[in-house]
């Protein structure tokens, strides 16, 4: 039994063209299972994925919580510590992992093709410090927003996070169709 290697539909024996998609099936049909099962929708190899950014939000995030720090003789500076250590992100090209909590942890994945919507926040107290926010509005069931706030190099994070969105929602042929009553 040979699958198209573009579509992953099943070939009939000794076809050289899918009947679907008209892809060649000389070399490139597999063998035992269709190409779907890697992972891509409109089938194809897998890109490697790169990292774009992984950590935690930076501890000091903007002049406000440095003069708060300060203010409360550096109890501040522990609770944020504390918060920080409970939040870690890893971006790649083609996911959004994030990790919350220190004792009880909640770990979830979000998928940059479900991805809608970015916006990227960086408040004049944040500039100072070279941090940011940015904000994901998915498609996701689990995670339709989620906030990643005081992000050391958030500009440059949003730009290569909003190019691999684009990326993946062209690789694996996503299009968004707004519906109005």
């Amino acid at each position: 039994m040979a699958f198209c290697a573009k579509c992953g539909i099943e070939a009939p024996a000794g076809a050289n063209f899918c009947a679907k998609c008209g892809a060649g099936l000389g070399g490139s049909a597999v063998g035992n299972a269709p190409v779907l099962a890697a992972g891509v929708a409109g089938g194809g190899p897998t890109p490697p994925e790169d990292v774009i950014f992984e950590g935690s939000p930076s501890v000091l995030a903007s002049v406000g919580d440095l003069l708060l720090c300060l203010v409360t003789l550096g109890l501040y500076a522990l609770y944020r510590w504390l918060h920080c250590l409970s939040s870690r992100f890893r971006i790649t090209t083609q996911r959004l992992e994030f990790e919350l909590g220190i004792f009880s942890k909640r770990r979830d994945v979000l998928w940059l093709y479900r991805v809608e919507d970015l916006d990227l926040e960086q408040p004049f107290l944040q500039r100072l410090m070279g941090t940011g926010n940015i904000e994901v509005i998915s498609s996701d069931k689990t995670t339709p927003d989620l906030h990643l706030n005081g992000l050391a190099g958030a500009s440059q994070v949003y730009d290569r996070l909003k190019a691999a969105v684009e990326r993946e929602r062209m690789r694996r042929q996503v299009r968004t169709i707004d519906v109005q009553q």
